[in-house]
């Protein structure tokens, strides 16, 4: 079971098992899967709102809803690349105006 807890001077909901952190949830923005931070990069999955975002948490840690919140997790991913890459051409053609 996911102990949740809010961090109000960071706007951030941070979950955790057995008292070590799994989840943050930043706002309304994104939950962030920290499991397996020790091996690999976190896991970003989109939220609609607070509770979304601990329901997907609830369902990751029970195996529910798998494919469904990996599309989710694979969008996300697609979305941050693509604004990454906008930024980077942004900032390529202000260096152009100098």
């Amino acid at each position: 079971m996911i102990k949740w807890k809010y961090i109000d001077r960071e706007n951030v909901w941070e979950g955790k098992i057995d008292r070590k952190l799994a989840f943050s949830i930043e706002g309304t923005l994104c939950l962030t899967d920290l499991r397996f931070i020790d091996n690999q990069k976190p896991r970003y999955y989109s939220i609609k709102s607070i509770e979304d975002g601990k329901q997907i948490a609830e369902d990751l840690i029970n195996n529910v809803n798998r494919e469904l919140h990996e599309k989710n997790r694979q969008d996300w991913n697609h979305k941050f690349e693509e604004g990454a890459k906008l930024i980077d051409k942004v900032d390529e053609f202000l260096k152009t105006l100098k």
